[in-house]
Formats: structure tokens, sequence, C-alpha cells
């Protein structure tokens, strides 16, 4: 039987997998902050579990989610899994670790026609769907949409305002960005250990080949103006007047950027009327030190950083003590989430034909919450939710609603090539700071 129509399906957004920790700050927001009439549901395998959840909404967000609708559907029956994503416009998952649970439901969207958005950093699983169903997602019309929480959509987005506004206030092309994380507070889930520990028990050949950061750039892209990435161990940022390390979050993160502007470079070659950030645009990530952005701490964290990893892939007994002390389901309190924060900067350059000098844009990205969970919940909601309301803003080639960056179609996509511009004034109407301006020229 063909899928129902989209504009006739009963749900805009079905929350699948809203038991598991990260899952519930995704429930919570769409709870809280859900625009009126919002028409959407909770999945998952167990009903007396998402009976649990629906109750702890019902404490956070009150009457209003008492009759929230409850779907049960087990990613081992794939009957189960069509019923409940033909009901929807958008299925936001959160079922990690994604390289064991992730792909049936990924599957049942291509043959549903259905947009999907998940919370995943597992590039093994993003590369596997990329490599399986980009094509098949083309032809359907629909965005498959992974990394839509803290990784990696500040990197994604964050790239995307720097190049948008070096090509809308300058008429330049990109050359480089930095992203640098500032300062953060956050806590660390049971699920997000087990999907870290997952990619550290692969064999090396397979680890090596995931940490390539051109990993998930199309294979038809011309080297002449492919982008490029840098790893950072230790570095002094002028424009911070700080020591920076090594990010944690680079290896998950610089694929997907890298992706982001291989596409849009791919469809400038192909459609020359569509803009591109530029050719061999530089793209790297950082963090600032400890003590002020201190050299020898730079030095000690960045060592620490790849030593554990090291260590994580050298010593499985080591990968299960590490599970142990995070089990599926434990992470921060509530009151640390709301606790948390996170702050990035942006510092990006572009040519102009005019130009003799390079012109400079300085990003800041700053979140209410911890990044990982409370921030995380509200990316992907938002990003749910802009794929099922802001369909005429996401189709239209209006420069005043999406920049010069269109977003694409249909694929296999990330979020800056399949909500852009749209999506940042969406997560900059929920209190998540985009902010961006010209700096002082080199």
């Amino acid at each position: 039987m063909p899928p129902i129509a989209r504009n006739e399906r009963p749900f805009d957004v079905i929350r699948e997998g809203a038991t598991g920790f990260t899952g519930q700050y995704v429930a919570k927001h769409l709870a809280l902050n859900g625009p009126a009439g919002l028409k959407w549901a909770i999945a998952g395998r167990s009903e007396s579990k998402l009976i649990q959840v629906r109750n702890k909404l019902i404490s956070w967000a009150g009457t209003k989610v008492e009759n929230l609708p409850i779907i049960i559907a087990d990613s081992g029956d794939s009957a189960s899994l069509d019923a409940m994503v033909g009901q929807t416009r958008v299925v936001a998952s959160t079922v990690g670790p994604f390289a064991i649970y992730g792909f049936p439901l990924v599957e049942s969207c291509i043959r549903m026609k259905t947009d999907y958005v998940d919370s995943t950093g597992e590039t093994d699983f993003v590369k596997k769907v990329k490599d399986l169903h980009h094509q098949q997602a083309v032809e359907a019309g629909i965005k498959i949409v992974s990394q839509c929480g803290f990784d990696s959509i500040p990197s994604d987005l964050g790239a995307l305002m720097i190049a948008d506004h070096l090509r809308t206030a300058h008429k330049a092309s990109t050359t480089s960005i930095q992203l640098v994380n500032k300062v953060a507070k956050g806590g660390v889930s049971g699920g997000t250990i087990a999907s870290v520990c997952n990619m550290f028990s692969k064999p090396i050949k397979e680890l090596r080949e995931l940490l390539d950061p051109r990993i998930l750039i199309q294979d038809d892209l011309p080297e002449s103006i492919a982008p490029k990435s840098k790893s950072t161990f230790v570095e002094y940022v002028p424009a911070l007047k700080a020591w920076c390390s090594y990010y944690f979050m680079e290896g998950t993160n610089i694929p997907i950027v890298l992706r982001s502007i291989g596409l849009f470079a791919k469809r400038h070659i192909d459609q020359a009327a569509q803009a591109s950030y530029g050719n061999n645009v530089m793209y790297q990530e950082m963090m600032v030190a400890p003590l002020s952005g201190n050299v020898i701490a730079a030095f000690i964290l960045s060592f620490v950083f790849k030593f554990g990893a090291a260590l994580l892939f050298l010593i499985p007994p080591l990968r299960t003590l590490v599970q142990r002390q995070f089990p599926s389901g434990a992470g921060p309190t509530e009151e640390q989430v709301e606790k948390g924060y996170c702050h990035i900067e942006l510092l990006g350059e572009g040519i102009t034909d005019e130009a003799a000098k390079p012109v400079k844009a300085r990003g800041s990205i700053k979140t209410e919450f911890d990044p990982g969970y409370g921030e995380t919940g509200k990316m992907v909601a938002e990003s749910a939710l802009c794929l099922a309301l802001d369909r005429g803003k996401l189709e239209t080639a209006d420069p005043a609603v999406v920049g010069p960056f269109a977003p694409f179609r249909g694929g296999v996509l990330t979020p800056a090539t399949a909500m852009g511009m749209v999506l940042v004034n969406r997560l900059r109407r929920q209190r998540m700071e985009f902010a961006v301006s010209s700096a002082d020229q080199a």
C-alpha cells in the first residue's frame, strides 16, 4: 500500500525513542514550546515506559499533554515501524547507539517517504546511511538529517552563518572558518558513553576510516575545490588572546561541516546560479584551554584527550568499566541540565574580487542549558518542527528567507543543507544565540 500523502497524515512529528535520556528532553521541548495546534506523539517499544514519559511531561507542561498519543513500534518489526512512520511528516529519533539500533527506522522512512532527524554523533552510522540511501532520498524528495543536536548543529549552522554573512555583506567567498569552544558546562549520559565505546570497539582499519575528516564528502567532488580541515593540538588564537587545545568533538563535527561545504560546492558546479562557500575552504575546531587559555594547560588537555581515546581503543576492559559507571538511562540531573551552558566563537575569512585584503567575520553561539541534553533536546525538536511546518520557507528561492545557500529538496543531508538559515532563525526564536558581524579587516 502506498504511503499516505504528506499533507493528509495525522501527525506533524512523532518522537521515537522517547523513553531514553536524551529523548525526554526532545519531548519536553515539544511539550513546552511546540506551537498551538501541533499534532505530535511519542513512540517506542514499551507502553508502560511511554506512559511514564507522558506523566513526566504532564509534570512539566500540565494538562495540555495529558492526552498525548502513544504509539508502540519496535525496530525489530518493520511492519510496526512502517505503521508508525507512515502516520507522520517527520520522525525525530534518539535511539542510540545508532550504529546498532538506528538503521531500521531510516529504512522505514525511505519506504514511507517521511522526513527524519536524529541526535546521533556516530559518523559510521551517518556514512552508511549516506552510502545506502542518499540517492533514494533524493528521488523520494525526503530529507534524512542526522546530527541535529550538539553534534553538530553549532558547528554546521555556525559555519553556514559565517559563510552567509561573508557572501551577503561583502560578496565574499569563504576561505577559512575556525570554531572555538570558549566555555562550556554540562554532563554526560549512559547513551553517549555507549555510542563512544561502540565506536572504539571497531577494528583498527574501520576506526582509521572513521577518523578521516573527509569521510562524508561525496565521491564526485573535484579535488580542486574540495574543503579541507586542520586538527588542533596546541594553537594560539590572537583574536581571543588565548591558547587553545584539541576539541574532543571535532571528530564528529568536522565531517558534517565538510559535507555541507562539499554539497554546496557540487551544486554550484552543476547549477551555476547556486552559491557555494568557496574553493578549498579550511575548517578547524578547537577549545580554549583551562586557566584562561594557558599554553601548558592547553598541552596537557590535548594530551589527556588523545591518550584517553587511545586507551579506550586498546583496552576493551576499560570500555566495559566506563560503561558500568554510566549505565543506560543515566545522565545529569534536571538541575544540572538547567545550570549548564556553552559559548562558542567563530572566526571566518573570505576574499572578494575587489578587496586586496581578506574580509573577516566573527560569530557567537550561546546556549541557555546543558548543550548535550537540554539544548540537544531543543535542537532536535526544532529541526523536526522546521521540516514539518516550514516546508514553504525551505523550498522558496527567496534569498531574504533562505540566504544565498538555499536548502536542498531531498537526500541524506546535514542541518545546513537541509534547513540552513531557516533553522538558524527558528533556534534564535528559542533563546539560542546565533550572532554574527563583520570583524576588523586584516
